[in-house]
This record gives C-alpha cells, sequence and structure tokens, in this order.
C-alpha cells in the first residue's frame, strides 16, 4: 500500500453536519455546482452506437438530498425527486417496469415515488428507525426490505409503503447491508457489529447467524440459489459462507484496510474486491489467497464493475480516476480522468463499452471505454452524488 492520505469515506460523514450546513470539519457546506469541465465531441460512431443502446435511465442520489431521474443517451434530465428527505438519500432501489423507486436518507425518512410522474406516492418520514442504509425491494411481489442505523430489519409494503414487520436485527450497531429473497421468504443483514444474520421474512425469526469477522460488515454479495454469502469487513477480510447453517466455508485475507465493494460470480467461482488499501484483488473462491492484485489507484478504491466473460473490469477511486483492467492478465488497459474530485460509484454496460461514474464534483461522466474518452458530463447536483441505481 502506498503512504499516500486516504480521503475519509463519503458515505459515512455525519447526517447532523449537514443538517447544520456545515461539514463534520466545521467548514461551510458547498452550496454551489463546482467549476465545469469542458464537454467532448460526440462522434458519430458513438450517437449511433447510443440509438442501438437503447434507453439507460438512471436514478442518482445526493448529498443534496435529492435524486435526480437521467436518461443518459439523451444527456437529460427527465426530473428531479425533492422536497422529502431532509438528509443524504444514501439507499435506493429502482424498477423501470412498474415506473416506482423507494429511497432512504440519512435522516431515516423513506419515501415512494412514481418515475413516470417524478412524484412521492407515500413516505416514512419519522425517522424512527435512525438512517437508512440499504433497500431491497421486489416491486413485483410488493415487498421491501430496509437496513438503519438503530439495528432494524423492517419490512415494507411497496404498495404504500406501510410497515409490515419490524424486527431489532442487531442491537445497537449499524446494519449496512440488507439483501432478500422474497420468494423463498428470507433476508440476511450485515452490521457493524460484525455479525450477519439470517430471518425468516414470516415468522421475524432470527435463522442463524454467522461471527466469523472480527470487524464491521461493510460489503456482502449472496446467492440465494446455492444458499452462499460473501462478505467483506472493515479489516480487509472476507468470508463466504453457508446461508443456512451459518457455517464457514472460507476465509480470504489480502487486503490491508476496509472492503467497500465485492462482486462475485459464484457459478464460475470467481471474486473481486475493492479496498481502501488503494488496489482491487481477483479472487477464485476455491482458494484463500488472491490470483492478482490490480494496483495503478493512488487512494482508496471506492467501486467496481466486472465481466467476468470478457475478463474486463472499471473500477473508481478518492483519486478521481477510473481505471480499466484486463483480469486475464491483471494489467491496468487505461486511466478515464475528468472528474475533479473523488469517483464515488461507477455502473458500466459492458456488451456497449460503456461506463457511467458520480462524483463528489457533483457530476456524473459517461465513458467510451474503447477510446478511454469522457462522452457526456451531466450537471443538476448540488452535493456529492453518493449512490447510482441503474
Amino acid at each position: 500500500m502506498h503512504g499516500t492520505k486516504k480521503t475519509k469515506d463519503p458515505l459515512t460523514d455525519a447526517e447532523s453536519a449537514q443538517k447544520a450546513g456545515t461539514s463534520q470539519e466545521g467548514k461551510p457546506e458547498d452550496t454551489q455546482v463546482k467549476k465545469q469541465p469542458p464537454k467532448y465531441f460526440i462522434s458519430w460512431d458513438s450517437l449511433e452506437r447510443r440509438v442501438k443502446m437503447g434507453k439507460w435511465i438512471v436514478l442518482s442520489g445526493s448529498k443534496d438530498r435529492t435524486m435526480k431521474l437521467w436518461d443518459i443517451n439523451e444527456q437529460k434530465c427527465h426530473g428531479t425527486l425533492a422536497g422529502q428527505h431532509e438528509g443524504t438519500v444514501r439507499a435506493i432501489s429502482m424498477d423501470l417496469q412498474f415506473q416506482r423507486a423507494i429511497s432512504g436518507a440519512g435522516d431515516g425518512t423513506l419515501c415512494l415515488w412514481d418515475l413516470d410522474k417524478c412524484r412521492c406516492e407515500a413516505s416514512f418520514l419519522s425517522g424512527k428507525y435512525g438512517g437508512m442504509f440499504d433497500i431491497d425491494a421486489d416491486f413485483a411481489a410488493g415487498c421491501a426490505v430496509t437496513g438503519s442505523a438503530d439495528g432494524s430489519l423492517c419490512v415494507w409494503d411497496t404498495q404504500k409503503l406501510t410497515l409490515k414487520k419490524h424486527v431489532s436485527a442487531h442491537e445497537v450497531a449499524r446494519v449496512a447491508v440488507c439483501r432478500a429473497s422474497f420468494s423463498a421468504g428470507c433476508a440476511v443483514t450485515g452490521a457493524s457489529d460484525g455479525r450477519l444474520r439470517l430471518w425468516d421474512l414470516e415468522t421475524s425469526k432470527c435463522l442463524g447467524t454467522f461471527e466469523g469477522h472480527d470487524a464491521g460488515i461493510t460489503s456482502a454479495v449472496f446467492d440465494f440459489k446455492q444458499g452462499h454469502v460473501l462478505s467483506g469487513s472493515e479489516d480487509g477480510v472476507m468470508h463466504m459462507w453457508h446461508m443456512k447453517t451459518c457455517s464457514p466455508i472460507r476465509e480470504f485475507k489480502g487486503h490491508q484496510d476496509r472492503i467497500n465493494a465485492l462482486r462475485a460470480d459464484f457459478s464460475r467461482g470467481c471474486a473481486i474486491s475493492a479496498s481502501d488499501d488503494e488496489s482491487l484483488r481477483c479472487w477464485d473462491l476455491s482458494a484463500s489467497s488472491p490470483v492478482s492484485t490490480l494496483s495503478q489507484h493512488s487512494q482508496a478504491v471506492r467501486d467496481v464493475q466486472v465481466d467476468y466473460s470478457q475478463q474486463v473490469a472499471v473500477s473508481c477511486s478518492d483519486d478521481g480516476t477510473l481505471c480499466v483492467w484486463n483480469l486475464a492478465d491483471g494489467l491496468c488497459q487505461g486511466v478515464l480522468r475528468g472528474h475533479q474530485d473523488r469517483v464515488t460509484v461507477v455502473r458500466t454496460k459492458f456488451e456497449q463499452n460503456m461506463a457511467l461514474s458520480s462524483s463528489a464534483d457533483y457530476t456524473l461522466r459517461m465513458w467510451n471505454l474503447e477510446t478511454m474518452q469522457c462522452e457526456t458530463t451531466l450537471f443538476g447536483h448540488s452535493g456529492t452524488i453518493v449512490n447510482l441505481a441503474a
């Protein structure tokens, strides 16, 4: 790991400081959009590719307490979803087929949105359970689950956003990860107490607890069909375990700091992790040591997207760049520069060689992964963009 100073995690700033109009360090909150970087020429080939791509609709959540609905191909914001949250919009679940989304904020509020009209349909505004950190919704099943700052697991009716069940899942521990299989009637929570728990959504009964981690859970990926979970923690250690028996399968060590993102393909037996130690690591899930270490970033790696069929990955970092990786040889194929501040989230359409990134510079950028160039910069937010639902 390099000796560079890491940027503070943009997803864990104190909400109280934001409400007071100041940062955690006591500096005034930014109120104006930063200087706009130059726009880039878009070729006819690029425009033709966008037409073939079809709609790419993205919902962005920000520290400015709003969400924006973007048509990336048309470089257009369809609307701003605002007026309900009084904290950073940290969690979003969206379904374009139903034209609905649920958002959760750091002030503990939860909102159901009509995306066609960009209008709030229902809300839970009491903040009773503390900040909302994760949402998983199935609009076809009519259910959603949320994990919150006070350790609660809540089950919601997505039609009217009414509370169906409340479970004290983790006492005095923030629920950072919450995922459900509504067809199987179960959910998994991971919290800052280092525990993961499996829940029966019908009876609210805890079916088991995995206690293999020595530090708080920061990320996890799930395979409900095979019953496997891969989880990462603040100390950089990963565990794969059986969901039903809560017994360990394998421990993965290699990172020296917090794991920020995990992506896995359980059928291929592959995973990739992004960490505060400025690196990514590729894993064979049948072995405990990393297959390769991807080192190019100079600060914390915030997010990663991967296509194992093409052996390519795209990562983003607090150093303000994105990197494109060839997983076959572990080499960086290109560095994407243009953001003026840390890059918080990346989303991809590998079949179209496109990537979308969000940043603390309040912008989104669309990248051509063939030319390694920025093709579009989207402006509109007045705060750090912390989440993208695509």
